[in-house]
């Protein structure tokens, strides 16, 4: 992903503190959607929680 570089000033769709972060990035294809720097950590480790969650259960029903 890249800063986006859109003249008005995009706020994040995730978080209400959109504009007080550093880097707004374009969060969909169509440019219609943006995250903030602090929402994109948060989403990915989000993801990588839950592609792990599985994995993670199994190790412990196993141990």
């Amino acid at each position: 992903m890249s800063p986006t570089d859109i003249n008005t000033e995009p706020c994040c769709n995730f978080c209400s503190a959109g504009k007080k972060h550093r880097k707004i990035f374009v969060a969909a294809p169509d440019g219609r959607a943006f995250i903030c720097d602090r929402c994109v950590g948060t989403a990915a480790q989000t993801v990588i929680e839950h592609a792990y969650k599985d994995e993670l259960e199994g190790a412990n029903v196993d141990g």
